[in-house]
């Protein structure tokens, strides 16, 4: 605040100097519960101004008219991978001077990233599969938004995403490389979405049949059933695909569970490169995504009104621990 005859500059004095009641003053400055004429909203603002009165980050953005403030909207925090992602993001975030909302959306993404697409921060970063009404909508608002781990290309939206196709292709290609024939996929997804595809072109190059698809949530507990799920219908199965880390975790607690050694068993390979899997028994192998150049990507594009609109694939590498069997 700024000093005024050695003091600092309270309500009092805006409301004196704009000439209205201090409640006046925090309804404005609040933007509620009671709505204020915008004649007398405008003499408020300009004694805001003229005074300098900045009690706290809404003034500010009253006089600004900016927020700096960036939201992310996630399925799961708790998922290992969204973890990190909102983590590398609020760095990337705080670099800028931008304040992080992060909302979690596990059902209702298209209420909440429709809520904070009303003006409350100055750029959204979603990571939920898209309603393209929603987004249809907010296409038609100043809202600047970037897609990251989804590809919208038929909507006007900057789309980051790890290359998933290529990534799970050299996954599946390791497992081969290892002397594998039946290789089974989990996911969370149609065996048609990229990592599916990936999984089928290495079996294909390599006059191998495509073999089982497990089909589940994306969850730790869906992993965890999934692998009783596999063992019980395809036992033949020497290897296993993982569309996800945080699959992968109970994919892996699936098998101890049935007394399953992995990899000697059952080999496993996961995708996502999230930090949980060091510390998997054995240490899971992965796909890693370049998360951190992903999220600063990702805040660095949201807020530069001139980026242009398209999609950015990312390459991944694969960080090779126990569970493949090397």
């Amino acid at each position: 605040m700024t000093e005024k005859a050695g003091r600092s500059v309270t309500r009092n004095d805006v409301a004196k100097l704009a000439g209205v009641s201090t409640a006046v003053v925090s309804y404005v400055v609040n933007n509620g519960p009671r709505p204020v004429a915008e004649a007398t909203r405008q003499k408020v603002l300009d004694a805001i101004r003229k005074l300098d009165y900045q009690p706290n980050a809404a003034a500010r953005s009253l006089i600004t008219g900016r927020a700096d403030a960036l939201a992310l909207v996630v399925p799961d925090v708790a998922n290992p991978y969204f973890g990190a992602l909102a983590l590398e993001v609020e760095f990337a975030a705080r670099e800028r001077g931008q304040t992080l909302i992060l909302a979690q959306a596990p059902d209702n993404h298209h209420e909440v990233i429709a809520e904070l697409g009303g003006g409350v921060v100055d750029g959204l970063i979603s990571a939920v599969w898209p309603d393209e009404k929603v987004l249809r909508e907010l296409a038609r608002r100043p809202l600047p938004m970037v897609q990251v781990s989804i590809m919208t290309p038929e909507l006007p939206f900057r789309c980051l995403q790890p290359d998933y196709h290529g990534g799970s292709y050299e996954a599946v290609r390791h497992l081969i490389g290892h002397g594998h024939e039946r290789i089974a996929l989990v996911t969370g997804a149609s065996a048609s979405e990229a990592r599916g595809l990936g999984w089928a072109k290495a079996l294909a190059e390599a006059g191998l049949v495509a073999g089982p698809v497990v089909e589940l949530s994306w969850s730790r507990e869906a992993g965890y059933e999934g692998a009783g799920r596999l063992l019980r219908e395809h036992p033949d199965v020497t290897a296993a695909f993982v569309a996800s880390d945080n699959q992968a975790i109970g994919f892996l607690a699936g098998l101890h569970q049935a007394g399953k050694r992995v990899p000697r068993d059952l080999a496993v390979v996961s995708f996502d490169g999230s930090p949980d899997g060091r510390f998997t028994i054995p240490p899971l192998t992965s796909v890693r995504v370049p998360i951190r150049q992903l999220a600063r990507d990702a805040v660095a594009q949201v807020l530069d009104p001139n980026a242009e609109k398209l999609g950015v694939v990312y390459p991944c590498t694969l960080v090779v621990r126990e569970s493949c069997g090397c």
